[in-house]
């Protein structure tokens, strides 16, 4: 079995956070959600997530990073967006990402613009939840990267 490229291992895992999703999605009127079921498929995405970040060597996770936001824009469907914008805080929260990389990577991704409002909020959104994790410095480097 040939090694996946991180491209391909990304939308891989993009593909299968996103399967269950498509799957409520199609079946919306006969499946009866509860929060707990909603938990369960998020703690369900999140050891996905979790397993394949670990899984990956040091030196490929910024690329993988930056493959995992482009598919986050590339979503038409906001639900799906969100969901794995919410992966990323996830990580971030576990400690399996630094704050600073996941700002870094959703700051300066060429996709982000004005235009698409609502990946435009739900990005600055999760900015303004998980920079606290940022230092000073960084954060004033973050900064510099929106003004500019």
């Amino acid at each position: 079995m040939a090694l996946l490229t991180v491209e391909e291992s990304v939308k891989n895992v993009v593909s299968q956070l996103l399967r269950a999703e498509t799957i409520e999605e199609a079946f919306c009127g006969f499946i009866a959600q509860t929060p707990e079921s909603d938990a369960l498929r998020k703690d369900s995405c999140l050891d996905i997530v979790k397993s394949f970040w670990r899984s990956l060597p040091q030196e490929s996770q910024d690329a993988a990073l930056k493959q995992y936001v482009s598919h986050v824009y590339d979503q038409p469907n906001a639900c799906r967006g969100r969901l794995l914008l919410d992966m990323l805080e996830a990580l971030v929260d576990s400690s399996s990402l630094s704050a600073r990389a996941v700002c870094d990577a959703l700051l300066n991704c060429d996709q982000l613009t004005y235009e698409n409002s609502e990946k435009w909020c739900q990005t600055f959104k999760l900015v303004r939840r998980i920079i606290g994790g940022v230092d000073y410095k960084v954060c004033k480097n973050l900064f510099a990267i929106l003004l500019v």
